[in-house]
């Protein structure tokens, strides 16, 4: 072939769709551009237009500068190149001359001409090289870019190097100036000129203008994240990036290379051009072959025009891409991918999600926040059916609900634990009103309703995503080694600092984190703090039991006793001194329950409740204990006696609270489920004699105790047991002469109490006077039980003082 000739394709429109090849010589190529078609418009004028209309002014009919498959310019419709053709649109005025001197340099013959926008101050030149040899759309861009980086890289628009890029034919404003110039010189050797690259096929190594970079931004911009596109193309790429979709749809067709963020076109003759951006979100090909080349693609676009593009052939070029056949044969392609379905549902689901709240601003969805979603059991539709498997999925799985259904096994009560769309508040007891949002949300957000089915899947779901919360309470704990825990009530209330003190303190405490831990253990004892009011004795229980304290008011014991301890860790009975004799035996019987069985409201059946909580007695009086038989399981503990180390309600902090739960909670867990190897409900040898004495000290007295411990000491005649009842009481009263010898009342018993003490009648005494006057007797140090017989009763319950020698 001549190669003075040069092939050209040229049309009347860049809109054209049929664009004819020409072959021309340099010299016939050079006479089209001498003289520029001149427009109506002055340059001021048409810089005013808006710039559709100067596109469509200075569309004077343009050309391509080498031949195109079926006459129509698309990049793979590029067969060769026989110009090299730039387009300087980022000259300023001193540019000029340095473009001239640097084709001179270069020694190639070239055409200069000017642009529609041309003015001396502001440059616009377009640069004509031919080539020796046609070269290949592959090779066209590494040559024009090198050769352009000879003039000025960064002078070049970015897309001027694109193989099927048009160059208008020359057009002036009225009164414009033009340039025309040509230089002699040798045509462009297209080998030559790849031989200055290492390795022309590497994009990487092509010279590249500051601004490209900017350019694609901009189209990233312009496009909008696709991410956050609604329908289908917002689904496809939230379900693939660019990598995935290449790997699942276009195996074969891309290749990796040792960049991570460029992949190589297989049929193409360069490497690494297709280059990705935004995390992997869109691409854009710089190979000349590649059907996106010059394209900025996001996943779902790279896969239509791959799958699809050529549905689009006998497309006019202004239809809309949602109009395309490609696009419409691509949304059927993604309905029926079952990864691209989830993220359809993902879609669904950020309509729901939820509006910033007093918790701060939720996180937003992503592709594997509904994964779960493919376990869910559909129709031919993709409708989700309304089975109790799929409700419960979804309780435990969605964005919006996920983890914030729950039950507590401690307070036996269910707990909403956040917001959620129906309701913002956050964290709060679960009601009927719950339920009712719950169905709603669900039928909303999933198009499925069954409320019977709802609520069995509701109770399941709480069933399983039960908690403790005392016990996760304690062991979110971590001790710092300052042991505080026996020493509580001395430091705060003023406690003895002595053994029994400390035991009883550690030994509580211990007992109730073992029930925090292990329900319904064994534990019947009671603490009571006695002293005077106000120092804090209810503040300190208060604070120890955090959420889970309860002040006791219930006088009976029954449902209502157990319900008003439910979901409590630490119960204070206060004012033990007010309950009678009977509430004090039914109070004993209470603390020695591990559990008990009773209906809830709305309940279908009795249930065992296992007691978790420890009681904790207060009184501001002395005398609380009535009944000495039962008074092992009270540990009596005066408080007020000795001046207090520390302020309760200064230094008695929630860190120094939880730091005191710490402590108790590393010795629970260090005897690692063994809880009787603390010995948690037994006293030492010592502490026991302290504790005696306590309870004789708080034992309740009758008001008749001072007149039997004074009986027990009147002196009466050597022979009163020979008296009958009547001188008896003649001598007690003193209306007895008598002047003889004396010795110490004989013995003690209920009927001698009775009938010469208190001067009743034998046939009155009954059962309940005779307990009480022994309780009297026994109150007495040093009494023990005796066998005699008395004229007047027989053979009494006698008890008298054990000798001394």
């Amino acid at each position: 072939m001549d190669t003075s000739i040069k092939r050209i394709s040229t049309a009347k429109s860049r809109k054209s769709k049929d664009w004819k090849e020409k072959a021309v010589t340099w010299e016939k190529f050079l006479e089209l551009f001498k003289t520029p078609k001149v427009g109506k418009e002055t340059m001021d004028e048409y810089l005013a237009l808006p710039k559709d209309r100067q596109d469509a002014l200075k569309d004077v009919g343009g050309f391509v500068g080498g031949t195109l498959k079926d006459g129509i310019r698309k990049a793979q419709n590029v067969l060769s190149r026989s110009l090299i053709t730039l387009d300087l649109d980022n000259m300023t005025e001193s540019d000029t001359e340095d473009v001239y001197r640097s084709i001179d340099l270069l020694g190639y013959r070239a055409l200069v001409y000017s642009t529609r926008k041309h003015q001396s101050h502001k440059p616009r030149l377009r640069i004509v090289f031919p080539l020796e040899k046609e070269c290949s759309k592959e090779e066209y861009e590494p040559i024009a870019r090198m050769i352009g980086s000879r003039i000025g890289i960064d002078l070049c628009d970015p897309t001027t190097f694109e193989a099927s890029r048009l160059m208008y034919f020359p057009s002036i404003c009225k009164g414009a100036d033009y340039v025309y110039k040509v230089f002699d010189g040798e045509e462009v050797n297209a080998e030559k000129v790849l031989g200055l690259y290492h390795d022309w096929k590497n994009i990487a190594e092509w010279p590249k203008c500051q601004s490209e970079n900017l350019l694609i931004r901009r189209e990233i911009t312009k496009q909008g994240n696709p991410l956050e596109k609604s329908g289908l193309i917002g689904a496809f790429c939230n379900a693939y990036d660019i990598p995935s979709a290449i790997e699942h749809f276009l195996s074969g067709i891309y290749l990796p290379t040792d960049r991570p963020d460029r992949w190589t076109y297989a049929d193409g003759s360069t490497t690494g051009g297709a280059v990705l951006y935004d995390r992997d979100t869109f691409m854009y090909s710089h190979h000349a072959t590649d059907p996106i080349s010059g394209i900025l693609v996001n996943a779902f676009d790279l896969v239509r025009l791959h799958k699809f593009g050529d549905l689009d052939e006998k497309v006019s070029a202004n239809t809309k891409e949602e109009n395309k056949p490609s696009f419409k044969a691509m949304c059927s392609f993604v309905n029926n991918d079952p990864t691209a379905r989830s993220t359809l549902d993902l879609e669904r689901m950020k309509a729901f999600e939820m509006v910033s709240t007093e918790e701060g601003e939720p996180e937003e969805l992503t592709k594997d926040d509904l994964s779960w979603m493919a376990d869910l059991k559909r129709n031919e539709d993709g409708r989700v059916l309304p089975t109790i498997r799929n409700l419960e999925t979804i309780m435990q799985n969605d964005f919006n609900i996920k983890g914030k259904i729950y039950s507590d096994a401690f307070t036996g009560r269910n707990y909403c634990g956040g917001a959620v769309p129906w309701d913002k508040t956050g964290y709060h007891e679960w009601t009927d009103e719950d339920d009712c949002g719950l169905i709603g949300y669900i039928e909303t957000a999933y198009a499925v309703y069954h409320k019977d089915k709802c609520y069995t899947s509701l109770t399941n779901v709480l069933r399983n995503n039960r908690i403790n919360s005392v016990a996760d309470y304690l062991n979110s704990l971590s001790w710092d080694g300052v042991e505080r825990a026996e020493t509580l009530f001395i430091d705060y209330l003023g406690a003895e600092d002595n053994c029994y003190t400390r035991e009883v303190t550690l030994k509580t405490l211990l007992a109730c984190a073992i029930r925090a831990y292990k329900f319904g253990a064994k534990y019947d004892n009671m603490l009571i703090l006695t002293g005077e009011q106000g120092i804090g004795k209810s503040t300190i229980l208060e604070r120890l039991g955090k959420d889970w304290f309860a002040d006791f008011k219930a006088r009976t014991v029954g449902k209502e006793a157990e319900e008003a301890i439910a979901g409590k860790w630490i119960v204070e009975m206060g004012e033990l001194a007010a309950l009678n004799k009977q509430e004090s035996e039914d109070i004993k019987q209470f603390l020695s329950m591990k559990s008990s069985y009773h209906r809830e409201a709305y309940g279908r059946r009795s249930i065992e409740h296992k007691r978790k909580c420890v009681f904790f007695g207060t009184s501001n009086k002395d005398e609380f204990l009535r009944d000495e038989t039962g008074n092992r399981r009270f540990y009596p503990l005066p408080v007020g006696v000795k001046k207090h180390k520390k302020n309760i309600w200064r230094d008695l902090t929630g860190s120094e609270i939880d730091q005191i739960w710490a402590e108790i909670a590393f010795k629970v867990d260090a005897c690692l489920g063994d809880y009787d190897a603390l010995q948690y409900q037994v006293l030492s040898e010592d502490s026991s004699k302290i504790l005696a004495g306590l309870h004789e000290e708080f034992m309740e007295q009758d008001p008749i105790q001072s007149m039997v411990e004074k009986f027990a000491a009147t002196q009466v005649p050597v022979k009163w047991m020979e008296m009958d009842i009547a001188q008896r009481i003649t001598f007690l009263e003193g209306n007895m002469v008598y002047d003889g010898e004396l010795m110490n009342l004989p013995y003690l018993s209920p009927l001698n109490i009775h009938c010469e003490l208190l001067k009743l009648s034998p046939g009155t005494l009954k059962r309940q006077d005779s307990n009480r006057y022994i309780r009297c007797i026994r109150a007495i140090k040093g009494m023990e039980k005796v066998r005699l017989r008395d004229t007047n009763y027989g053979f009494p319950r006698a008890y008298r003082k054990k000798f001394e020698p």
